[in-house]
């Protein structure tokens, strides 16, 4: 290549740059290749003063990319061949630069190598190499080369972004939290894309405990299973790990786009199941009973199997795959080292989840080693679920997981000690006698059952896990568990009427006897963490609560079951008179509903809007007060990226011409539509935030945000607008057309055959307004919604969400935001922990985005007000009086930590306690409720002790809610702070002068949980301190003594 400009060659590498989640920037590795193949580092170096340019080109091609094009972006080639000259090589990169005395820059490798930059380099490149090395240092994963790699916090990782809002945490454990991520694909190069992008989507599992030997335990065990000795189709292994330094451990996994098997039953749920479906799911079964001989073979113990940890792999051009995964508890001995050799070593392992626990793992424990007989136990479970889901359905499953007792096994006081201590529970006993009986014409459903019964849900078990002879009663191992599993999957193949599963009518209910079985006699123990016992329907892990109603298409014709939906193909169109007719047929249907009516206020006067927009003929802003009782609509929308030209506001300058008129043709498009939509439905006012607030008026702005719940609780209706991004691209829009197949059936009827549209979660709760801070509490506080979105109309009320398609539906987990008297319906749902329903919608809240970051501790108020009346209690900057010391221990959930906020001397301010006063998501300490005592004699609560009910106003200034606590010095060394304490702004702080705040203690003594606490720069006196950060350490790193501060 000749004449290669070298500004054009930087300003286009420069533009093949991508951005990460948390905003910084990496030049994808395939760009690397690109722009340093070896015709343009010959064309680049060919003017310079070189001896010898053609090895130095070959060198540079083979061994210095990075360096070539890092010197390229910095305008200093002229250090290249010193540089190679010294061996610096992409391999040494990132260097740690630092100066030496003479104030010479230096550069030193991950090896430990230093190497010298020219002498006469200015201080200020070391800022600048540094600056571009992180542009060209983004890790490559390749496999078995570099399955474990030690990453520098400089350097960015590959990621694009994560998955959609509200999907980026897809799961959630003790230790970890597991994300849905998208790496581009050049990094991840034997990984396909995912088609039509140039990513692929893996899971990424962090740790979120502090104890370090949990991640080191998982990262071992992700390494041991990329030994040739556990290759199996059905078993999940890790695509890399790597740690960051001083940033913590992280494996890569492939991401199971079906979930896991729980959810494969729930998809398929009851009715009449394919033959052929039967026969895979029995034939992935013996998959997985061969996986788990391979892993008993390598002396490998899961330690917590059960359905959630079996993963559903659905690819495009394969079949689909179940896979064990999750090895985080998992134990891997030397092959010699049996239970027999290891019978007096205690396991330091703890047990995997409750209700998969087998009898030897009861509370009267003694210390001892555990057995690979475990996971038979645990397998055994597993089968039985999947049993009453192929005999019963899936609501019969839900029924026998919420109904049965937390194990499959009960204790025998009377025998306790003896071998006979425990038994198989009535309810066990009894669901799989009557499973047998119910589908008897099936053997192969029948010698399953036997399997379960007399080989793996056995109390008793060999000794030697290696034991060769069958014993009756005793649990038998993997070897023998495939063995029979293989054989019966070959009946099933080669004998006809072996599965005969097609006359087996699946009720979707139990037998009825199975509520009086569940009531054990005997000792009933109730595991203490609660993990074994499910509710009614799981916490959603992010976002908003949704209902999964997509499909692939939608058939309507005569004759279906009562359960389908009967629709219409073709929609009305936006804005229509049709649609307006539909609307109103909603809203008079929903007046109708007992659990929709408005409630009475005993200020419904004070609390109303001050001015609403009327929309006759002479549309104008009109004082509410002269209006009273007449129904209004409430806008939810995106003010969007706007400039300042480009908004449509009320200001103190223009307001009386408003109060006169405003004409259609100047107000934005989503305003005049929201003006058709209020028009067309009957109504004659309509409140819209930015019109019937005074912008400039920051008393009143004060005053109308601090009674924004009564603004959208009093609405005849909220419009909510999805599908606009900002105010000036409206939503009565032409919509893609939906194509539909007429289908004669007979001489008078037709079936339509159409796509579905009808996707709630996707066109509602994921859509761009849902992104937006103040959303959450308008959308909770709302009695009823008409969400316009690009594909159709929903509406949405107490008793379900419909769809313009005709389409209905009901969810709980929709249901408790859309609940016209929130909390209502979500504290019935939360009935047993309250503190989980509140820490769930802080967290969800602190994801969201804001315009103006001062207002994030002002679009919680109406929410907060509500749920403090409902729970008699007080609240203040996102903490409760109930629950003060626990709402205190949250932590970042952001990679690169929070921002601070800067409010300015009008603006309301928020304690540094609280995680109000910062940007960016936040998570609670993961803590078992029943198991911390409170360290309340180490704090002050901002909270006077009248328990009355606060009414949600901002407050004047931290002094009234600052936390008067007993501060501590701790001993940690800085490695250990790493690990042990979370910076709030997420930069790790000298530990010399911090402090930290006992807010509570494990009643097990193992552990203290603290606020981080430094004095103030800002503080008005001496005792001032400010939070940076929260922990868990253990009570011996705490010193005696302290002193009382003031926390603000």
């Amino acid at each position: 290549m000749d004449n290669v400009e070298l500004p054009d060659l930087c300003r286009k590498l420069r533009a093949t740059r991508e951005k990460t989640p948390n905003g910084s920037f990496f030049i994808p590795h395939e760009q690397i290749e690109k722009f340093a193949e070896k015709s343009i580092i010959r064309s680049v170096i060919k003017e310079s003063d070189v001896i010898d340019r053609e090895k130095l080109a070959e060198v540079v091609s083979k061994h210095c990319r990075r360096i070539f094009l890092i010197l390229i972006l910095m305008n200093r080639l002229d250090w290249l061949e010193g540089l190679v000259a010294l061996g610096l090589k992409d391999d040494s990169l990132p260097l740690q630069l630092d100066q030496d005395d003479d104030e010479r820059m230096f550069g030193i490798s991950t090896s430990g190598e230093r190497f010298d930059f020219p002498s006469d380099a200015p201080i200020q490149d070391e800022g600048m190499f540094q600056t571009f090395q992180a542009l060209l240092t983004a890790p490559v994963f390749e496999g078995d080369r570099k399955f474990g790699q030690l990453l520098q916090k400089s350097q960015p990782l590959p990621y694009l972004k994560f998955a959609i809002v509200g999907e980026k945490l897809a799961g959630k454990g003790f230790f970890s939290e597991v994300d849905k991520t998208r790496i581009h694909c050049a990094h991840l190069p034997e990984y396909p894309p995912s088609p039509g992008t140039n990513y692929v989507i893996v899971a990424i599992k962090r740790f979120t405990q502090s104890d370090e030997a949990w991640a080191e335990k998982d990262v071992a065990n992700a390494n041991t299973l990329q030994s040739p000795a556990y290759k199996s189709s059905h078993l999940t292994q890790a695509i890399a790990t790597y740690t960051i330094q001083d940033g913590g451990k992280f494996i890569m996994l492939p991401w199971a786009d079906g979930g896991h098997l729980d959810n494969y039953w729930e998809v398929l749920g009851g009715g009449h199941l394919r033959k052929e479906k039967v026969m895979w799911i029995l034939t992935e079964f013996a998959g997985l009973c061969e996986a788990l001989k391979l892993l008993h073979a390598q002396n490998f113990r899961h330690n917590d199997l059960k359905p959630e940890n079996i993963l559903w792999f659905k690819e495009e051009n394969a079949p689909d795959n179940l896979k064990i995964s999750d090895f985080g508890l998992s134990t891997c001995h030397g092959i010699d080292k049996n239970t027999i050799v290891r019978a007096n070593l205690h396991t330091l392992t703890p047990p995997g989840t409750s209700r998969y626990k087998p009898p030897e793992e009861n509370e009267h424990r003694q210390p001892a080693a555990r057995s690979r007989y475990y996971d038979i136990w645990s397998m055994g479970c597993t089968m039985t679920e999947l049993m009453v889901w192929l005999v019963y359905g899936y609501d019969a499953l839900r029924e026998f997981q919420d109904s049965t007792s937390p194990y499959f096994w009960k204790e025998l006081p009377e025998s306790r000690g003896s071998t006979n201590a425990f038994k198989l529970t009535d309810t066990i006993t009894f669901i799989i006698g009557s499973m047998m009986e119910h589908a008897h014409d099936c053997i192969a459903y029948v010698d399953i059952l036997k399997l379960i019964r007399d080989n793996l849900l056995c109390v008793r078990y060999p000794a030697e896990y290696e034991y060769k002879t069958e014993r009756p009663g005793y649990r038998i191992n993997a070897l023998t568990l495939h063995g029979e599993m293989t054989q019966i999957c070959a009946k099933c193949e080669s004998e006809p009427n072996y599965l005969n599963c097609v006359g087996i009518g699946r009720a979707g209910k139990l037998p009825k006897r199975l509520a009086a079985a569940s009531t054990e006699g005997g000792s009933l123990a109730v595991p203490k963490d609660g993990v074994g016992k499910r509710t009614r329907d799981p916490l959603p892990q992010g976002g908003l609560p949704h209902d999964e109603l997509a499909n692939d298409r939608v058939v309507v014709r005569s004759g279906d079951p009562n359960y389908s939906q009967y629709g219409l193909p073709i929609l009305p169109k936006a804005g229509s008179k049709q649609e307006f007719a539909l609307i109103k047929r909603w809203l008079h249907e929903c007046d109708s509903h007992a659990t929709c009516q408005k409630q009475a206020s005993k200020n419904e006067g004070a609390n109303a809007p001050t001015r609403l927009l009327e929309v006759g003929h002479n549309i104008r802003l009109v004082d509410a007060s002269s209006i009273r009782s007449r129904p209004y609509i409430a806008l939810s929308h995106c003010w969007g990226p706007l400039k300042p030209e480009e908004k449509f506001c009320t200001y103190q300058e223009n307001i009386e011409v408003f109060r006169r008129s405003i004409l259609f043709d100047d107000l934005p498009k989503t305003f005049q539509d929201a003006i058709t939509v209020t028009r067309g439905i009957g109504i004659s006012y309509l409140w819209i935030d930015s019109l019937c607030i005074i912008q400039n008026d920051k008393e009143e702005w004060k005053r109308e945000s601090a009674k924004m719940q009564y603004v959208f609780s009093g609405a005849y209706c909220t419009l909510s607008v999805n599908s606009a991004r900002s105010s000036l691209e409206g939503f009565l829009t032409p919509r893609v057309p939906r194509t539909c197949v007429p289908l004669p059936i007979s001489d008078s009827r037709r079936l339509y055959v159409c796509p579905s549209i009808d996707d709630f979660h996707r066109d509602v709760d994921q859509s761009v307004l849902h992104t937006r801070g103040w959303v959450l509490q308008e959308r909770a506080l709302s009695r009823r919604f008409i969400h316009y979105t690009s594909t159709q109309v929903y509406w949405e009320c107490g008793a379900g969400v419909q769809c313009e398609s005709l389409a209905k539906f009901q969810n709980s987990r929709v249901a408790f935001l859309g609940d016209p008297k929130f909390p209502t319906l979500a504290l019935q749902y939360y009935r047993d922990g309250r503190q989980i329903l509140l820490q769930y919608l802080y967290e969800t809240y602190s994801q969201l985005a804001f315009t103006n970051p001062t207002d994030r501790p002002v679009a919680i108020l109406g929410l907060e007000s509500r749920l403090s009346s409902a729970l008699q209690t007080r609240a203040m900057f996102g903490t409760f009086s109930k629950y003060f010391p626990r709402f205190l221990l949250w932590e970042t959930a952001e990679l690169d930590g929070m921002r601070s906020i800067a409010f300015d001397k009008t603006d309301q301010r928020v304690p540094t306690w609280s995680w109000l006063s910062k940007l960016g998501a936040i998570r609670y300490m993961k803590l078992e409720f029943n198991n911390v005592d409170w360290a309340t004699q180490n704090f002050e609560s901002p909270f006077s002790s009248d328990e009355n009910i606060r009414e949600a106003t901002p407050a004047s200034s931290t002094m009234s809610a600052s936390l008067r606590a007993y501060a501590q010095s701790f001993t940690l060394t800085q490695q250990e702070a790493n690990f042990h304490i979370s910076f709030d702004l997420g930069t790790t702080l000298p530990l010399d002068n911090l402090k930290c705040v006992i807010m509570g203690r494990d009643k097990s003594g193992a552990k203290v949980y603290a606020i981080i606490i430094k004095k103030s720069e800002h503080g008005l006196h001496e005792g001032t301190f400010e939070r940076i950060g929260s922990a868990s350490f253990r009570p011996a790193q705490v010193c005696d003594g302290g002193v009382w501060v003031l926390v603000c």
